[in-house]
């Protein structure tokens, strides 16, 4: 992807140009955008596929999207800002996007009207990640070895 971003472009207008394109797709199961040029190639790669809808979380705040901001992200872009622990948030994310929080015992940032994640996007959730809109939030609890208990709010 690094050395051909055309190429790639050119890859993902023919998927998406097919019949059977998903009409829900999310960028980077793993991983982020690793620089301006790839999500703005991203970017055109939505704008020109307006019946499909996008969502991707990322970290890229400063680098990546307060200058995509500026001018505006397409209405078929649900991107939200990932803010696990110890990762800062810009003062600006909050009203400009909205977040995702990972619960490890440790994370005190997250809003109490938080939509808690129960990890069944395609059954009890109703895809609610693809509707969240800046001033929302969504908490996913860390699963799996050495997880400490959740601290408790006053």
């Amino acid at each position: 992807l690094q050395e051909d971003l055309e190429g790639c472009k050119q890859f993902l207008n023919w998927y998406f140009d097919s019949p059977t394109a998903p009409r829900l797709f999310r960028i980077h199961v793993g991983g982020d955008f690793f620089s301006y040029d790839y999500f703005c190639m991203w970017l055109d790669v939505i704008r020109d596929h307006p019946n499909t809808l996008f969502m991707a979380f990322t970290t890229q705040f400063d680098a990546i999207i307060s200058r995509c901001l500026v001018i505006g992200l397409p209405d078929n872009l649900v991107l939200i800002a990932s803010a696990w622990p110890r990762i800062p948030l810009p003062d600006w994310v909050p009203s400009k996007l909205p977040i995702a929080y990972m619960q490890d015992g440790t994370e005190d940032r997250i809003p109490e009207n938080a939509w808690v994640c129960d990890g069944d996007c395609a059954g009890s959730c109703s895809a609610h990640c693809w509707n969240m809109r800046p001033g929302d939030a969504v908490v996913f609890k860390k699963h799996g070895p050495g997880v400490r208990k959740e601290k408790k709010h006053d």
